[in-house]
């Protein structure tokens, strides 16, 4: 219907008689949380009120828990939870790091449903695990005996019999030069030579010995001569020096393999090898040779010996 224009008709339009004849409050709810006032939850015959949160949650009391476990306070209710924790915790002082606080225990036993003998399980002073019993094959328990250095230490009950039988020899035993074993090539008396025998001495050198050569034609000259069979050169020194108008490129030869190359200057260079203590050996009957490149004029001083193979 339409909202009264008099003020009268509007505050009387608020109330309805229902149908039971009582006056009921003219009014159309919505679907949503309504506040209608402010209600209170409190103790029937105290003024203790239910409390509620910032977060609107319903704080609950227990009064049985609070005295059982006791208030948190500097003094809690005597004879509770909190009151023997703090008794418990009261003048313990622990130091930074591990601190032991009781004994743990390894309990073992000598037999497997535990009716036999009770065992513990220790550690020694450096920290490590020992087992002081173990079970024998027959289910007795045992324990082994370590030495200081930490051997198992085993008791021989009983040892066997061995039977000594044989040849036995005294400590000391004489010994034959006659029975001991020589080598066939051994140097006994009857391979020594009869005295006053001759001795021939083979790979003798000649001792060593100067030659002067004049080379002045290209290509190859001879130097020293073929020694002869069974016999080889073996060069000690030498040296060369020029007197050509032009620098010298030459080798030193071995017949035709050569071994040492030099050039030297004109007017006067030389060189100088000594070789005693290393030695140039040349192959058995074999001439030593000089080729240059082109004519020249070289003074060659050689210091060898003529040794038998």
């Amino acid at each position: 219907m339409a909202l009264p224009k008099n003020l009268q008709d509007r505050e009387m339009g608020k109330f309805i008689e229902d149908a039971s004849g009582d006056v009921a409050l003219r009014t159309a709810l919505v679907v949503k949380d309504i506040q209608i006032g402010a209600v209170e939850i409190k103790n029937h015959d105290t003024d203790d009120r239910v409390e509620v949160n910032a977060s609107h949650e319903l704080l609950t009391k227990n009064s049985a828990l609070e005295t059982l476990v006791g208030e948190v306070h500097a003094t809690p209710t005597s004879n509770s939870l909190l009151a023997r924790l703090k008794d418990l915790l009261t003048g313990i002082v622990l130091a930074a790091g591990a601190n032991k606080i009781g004994d743990t225990g390894l309990l073992g036993n000598t037999s497997s449903d535990g009716s036999g003998t009770d065992y513990h399980l220790i550690l020694d002073d450096s920290g490590r695990l020992h087992t002081r019993g173990f079970r024998l094959a027959d289910g007795t328990g045992a324990r082994m005996l370590v030495d200081a250095d930490r051997h198992g230490q085993v008791d021989v009950l009983s040892m066997p019999s061995v039977a000594v039988t044989g040849a036995f020899y005294q400590a000391t035993q004489p010994v034959s030069i006659a029975t001991i074993p020589i080598a066939a090539t051994a140097a006994t008396s009857a391979k020594q030579l009869a005295d006053g025998h001759n001795v021939a001495l083979d790979k003798i050198g000649s001792g060593v010995l100067p030659v002067t050569v004049n080379v002045t034609a290209a290509g190859a000259t001879s130097l020293l001569a073929t020694p002869g069979a069974g016999h080889h050169l073996r060069i000690k020194a030498f040296s060369i020096s020029s007197d050509d108008a032009a620098d010298s490129e030459f080798e030193l030869r071995d017949d035709v393999s050569a071994k040492f190359k030099f050039n030297i200057p004109k007017d006067g260079g030389n060189i100088v090898v000594n070789l005693i203590g290393a030695n140039w050996d040349l192959t058995t009957n074999k001439p030593l040779t000089i080729n240059t490149v082109g004519a020249t004029d070289l003074h060659v001083n050689i210091s060898y010996e003529d040794i038998t193979d």
